[in-house]
């Protein structure tokens, strides 16, 4: 039987890897959780998944580059994705920032 896995969706890492004068290339990270073993109705940390994304410093363009395992609906690709567009709309290119949510 294969464990129940949930990937955070309400803080979501973002880390710039790549920069050039037309785009910027964000690695998006999200925490997965299974059941804790010693206590019933408690989730722990047992890894993390990773994504890849780029934003078209031109056109604002958000593309996702490499897919989020277990990510199977786009939603942590999507808030990362809104959450650099927010910063691309200020001028901002930053080293690291995050979604939250909730």
């Amino acid at each position: 039987m294969e464990k129940e896995r949930r990937v955070d969706w309400m803080c979501i890492g973002i880390r710039k890897i790549a920069e050039t004068d037309k785009f910027a290339e964000y690695e998006f990270f999200s925490d997965v959780r299974e059941p804790d073993p010693k206590f019933k109705n408690r989730w722990i940390v047992v890894g993390q998944n990773q994504g890849v994304l780029t934003i078209d410093k031109v056109t604002g363009e958000v593309s996702l580059v490499k897919a989020m395992l277990e990510d199977n609906d786009n939603k942590r690709f999507h808030s990362a994705g809104l959450k650099i567009r927010e910063h691309w709309e200020l001028g901002e290119y930053p080293k690291m920032t995050s979604h939250i949510s909730g």
